[in-house]
């Protein structure tokens, strides 16, 4: 009978020690792919930023281009 209780209590102490360990693991595993979403997401930030620093420069640069082709209409029209 001894045998039996021992043989349960290693059996449900393995099991605790095999839970345990899966769940650090997993808790190991979210964490990473927590980090790795958040650098993911400042890399796409700092991406963008930079896109619409460049598009508000373009932008500036067609405004500019536009008013001295329209300068430049309304001299050849002039003449």
């Amino acid at each position: 009978m001894t045998e039996i209780v021992a043989l349960a209590g290693s059996l449900v102490g393995g099991a605790y020690a095999l839970i345990r360990f899966a769940l650090t693991e997993s808790r190991g595993i979210t964490n990473r792919f927590t980090s790795f979403l958040e650098d993911t997401l400042k890399r796409q930030e700092t991406a963008q930023e930079r896109f619409a620093e460049a598009l508000s420069s373009l932008t500036d640069s067609v405004q500019d281009q536009s008013r001295l082709l329209s300068r430049l209409a309304e001299r050849l029209n002039t003449k």
